[in-house]
């Protein structure tokens, strides 16, 4: 796995391939809570080289609609 790893690595760094969005992109998961907005996320991110530029949210957020005879759960994506 560290070959793998320093190959990438390498290859994201390679002029050539550096600029490409994949070379420039990052997925974070498990962020707590008191993480999960923009702002907070940007200071968070801030000390990575050329800065973050654009931050997207994938947030599954359980809304509760409760009725006579059942409890209906909502994810808003």
């Amino acid at each position: 796995m560290q070959h793998f790893t320093t190959v990438r690595q390498l290859h994201l760094v390679n002029p050539a391939y550096s600029r490409s969005v994949q070379a420039n992109t990052i997925l974070v998961t498990g962020i707590p809570a008191k993480h999960l907005s923009e702002p907070a996320l940007r200071q968070l991110y801030s000390h990575l080289p050329g800065g973050v530029k654009k931050v997207w949210l994938n947030r599954c957020v359980p809304l509760l609609f409760l009725s006579t005879f059942r409890t209906t759960v909502v994810f808003d994506l």
